[in-house]
């Protein structure tokens, strides 16, 4: 109805992009002691968005995590969520600063910390990666009133494809107070419509334990994770295969 071509995911089955993202050195230290396995159970593999300059990485961490088969991607500067209104030669000092992580392990992707993102932060971001994932499908008041875009399919935004957050976060439920039964519940609501829309399922949870890295809501990923496994609609994927998917129907279409 809007002039859209139809969607390259149509036909199914719909991809799932596991993400995280790593706020603190107890979320890579989560990810690597709880979740990295969890995924590998089911045949699946995550993305890791890393906060580059506000403490010191542990390197042999990262190292594991993408030696095991999952990726990274950049995370902002120091997530202290001014870099996007920040004159546009900071923000592009600050943009380059974290390019020597991102080349140490190959990250193709960026996302804004509390995906707090301007125009101008889009358009910077082209020349170093091939996708931003910032942008939800639908949000409350945070950052922004009327925060979604509205699609859970990729598209283009300021020159780069956007890989939209489909699935609400696990920070926003939990500050909504929903329990993690209520937020599985959610999440498999959310990945049905999804799938049946001709979308991509891109699940964004934090791997501290007041997020998703406690007992409670580790067992709800889980749960979460079992059930995707076991639908047959659904199937593991990463950014770059999807992107990768994207850009050819872009080019077929054009």
């Amino acid at each position: 109805m809007a002039g859209c071509p139809a969607s390259p995911f149509a036909a199914g089955p719909t991809p799932v992009l596991l993400t995280h993202d790593l706020d603190s050195p107890e979320g890579l230290a989560n990810l690597v002691g709880r979740f990295l396995a969890e995924e590998e159970a089911v045949g699946a593999r995550s993305t890791s968005y890393v906060v580059p300059c506000a403490w010191p990485l542990e390197y042999t961490l990262l190292d594991e995590t993408t030696a095991r088969g999952h990726e990274l991607g950049i995370h902002g500067y120091n997530h202290s969520n001014q870099t996007p209104y920040l004159p546009p030669e900071v923000r592009q000092e600050r943009l380059r600063a974290a390019l020597p992580l991102a080349q140490r392990y190959r990250m193709i992707g960026y996302r804004a910390p509390s995906l707090v993102r301007t125009r101008e932060l889009l358009r910077d971001l082209v020349p170093h990666y091939r996708y931003d994932s910032s942008i939800p499908t639908s949000g409350g008041l945070f950052p922004v009133p009327n925060n979604g875009c509205a699609s859970a399919r990729p598209f283009r935004a300021e020159g780069i494809v956007e890989l939209p957050v489909s699935l609400p976060r696990d920070g926003t439920l939990r500050f909504l107070g929903m329990g993690a039964e209520e937020i599985l519940a959610t999440w498999i609501d959310c990945a049905d419509k999804i799938a049946r829309s001709g979308g991509v399922v891109v699940l964004l949870t934090h791997c501290e334990e007041r997020f998703s890295g406690g007992r409670g809501m580790l067992d709800a990923y889980r749960r979460f994770l079992r059930w995707v496994a076991d639908s047959g609609r659904f199937a593991w994927s990463t950014p770059a295969r999807v992107l990768d998917a994207y850009l050819r129907h872009e080019r077929q279409a054009a």
